[in-house]
């Protein structure tokens, strides 16, 4: 919450962004660490995107497998397992 001028509360707004490694979203924790996101009314929270090592979900897989077909980036005609190996991530 963030009081506005005239005693008023309103939530702040939020931005949820993966949370980033060390050395290349160093300026993201620092900003966060010294308050300069909330100092400018902003909250900002880091999420994990998923655990190192487990196994990518095969919505996922095939959703990014569309987006990169429909922007050119590969030939369609293909399946997830012709650009990914399944067979090597863990099982669930």
């Amino acid at each position: 919450m963030h009081n506005i001028p005239g005693g008023d509360v309103m939530a702040l707004p939020k931005i949820k962004m993966e949370r980033p490694s060390v050395y290349n979203g160093l300026d993201w924790l620092i900003a966060l660490d010294e308050g300069l996101f909330a100092k400018e009314g902003l909250e900002v929270e880091l999420i994990a995107h998923g655990e190192p090592g487990a196994p990518i979900p095969e919505d996922q897989l095939l959703r990014t497998y569309q987006w990169m077909v429909s922007w050119n980036l590969i030939d369609a005609g293909h399946e997830v397992q012709d650009f990914v190996n399944t067979d090597v991530m863990p099982r669930v």
